[in-house]
């Protein structure tokens, strides 16, 4: 499942873009300091079957930064 994220998902996306710090700069500090609920910021989360967080799509403007630490289901079907 893939859904947009909250503030309720704080400590989950933390914990998991934390494992990388420096490939996950941009989206730790932008959460840090402009949290989820932003006109500018986005960010979305891909779950698998037991909500176990698997990948992040984070959205700052018009670029994008994708993080996941390994394969990814990207045919997904929406």
């Amino acid at each position: 499942m893939i859904r947009k994220l909250t503030e309720k998902d704080r400590e989950k996306v933390m914990n998991f873009v934390l494992k990388k710090p420096a490939e996950n700069l941009f989206i730790i500090g932008d959460i840090e300091a402009y949290g989820f609920e932003t006109e500018f910021q986005t960010v979305w989360g891909q779950f698998n079957e037991y909500g176990e967080l698997m990948a992040v799509l984070f959205k700052y403007e018009g670029n994008y930064i994708p993080y996941a630490e390994g394969d990814i289901n990207c045919h997904y079907q929406w």
